[in-house]
């Protein structure tokens, strides 16, 4: 069973980078699963992760 992180801030600098480096990793895309916590859900950054 994957685990569960909860990103706040997934379009900012931190947030983003892990956000990046999960979703390009297949291993650890498959190991965890996502929920990503953003100030402005319709910027397009924000829209990119929908």
């Amino acid at each position: 069973m994957s685990k569960l992180l909860v990103i706040c801030g997934a379009t900012g600098q931190q947030g983003g980078s892990i956000v990046e480096t999960i979703l390009g990793d297949p291993h650890l895309s498959s190991q965890y699963r996502m929920r990503t916590l953003t100030r402005d859900p319709s910027k397009p950054a924000a829209q990119k992760l929908a």
